[in-house]
């Protein structure tokens, strides 16, 4: 019977200590999902502002998750568990956001910009564009220049 006890409270013990170490796994999880947030966003920012040539911007998921040392499948679903979307998502939305406050300024060309984006192409670039808003790189220029 005091065999039983003993193992009861081990039991009991080690049951404590399980949610301690799933917090724990959370905080570590949590963090690399921010870290592979935080890189992809300064690597778009650093690309886009300060670009070493002309040559268009390339952007790796796979390379940037062996960079902070972790495989690219289990870093994709950290960051769709941390924030809902996988990370190309929120890459294609970063680039989104920098399509539209480019096509604000009308010195640069729609090509110009598909380049310094990282797209091959302009018809690539309108193309996704348009899967984003809903309309072309042109018509956004013309709706917003409008307002």
């Amino acid at each position: 019977m005091q065999i039983q006890i003993y193992l009861s409270q081990i039991l009991m013990a080690f049951n404590r200590l399980i949610p301690t170490k799933t917090a724990s796994t959370n905080a570590n999880q949590s963090r690399y999902a921010k870290i592979i947030a935080e890189t992809l966003k300064s690597t778009l920012n650093e690309a886009i502002l300060h670009p070493i040539d002309e040559t268009s911007i390339q952007i790796s998921i796979a390379d940037l998750m062996s960079s902070i040392g972790i495989s690219e499948g289990y870093g994709n679903r950290l960051f769709k568990e941390a924030y809902g979307f996988s990370p190309q998502q929120y890459l294609s939305t970063l680039k989104l956001k920098w399509a539209k406050k480019m096509l604000l300024k009308p010195q640069f060309s729609v090509s110009e910009i598909a380049q310094t984006l990282g797209y091959q192409n302009a018809s690539h670039f309108s193309r996704q564009f348009k899967r984003w808003t809903a309309m072309s790189p042109k018509t956004y220029r013309q709706i917003v220049a409008k307002n």
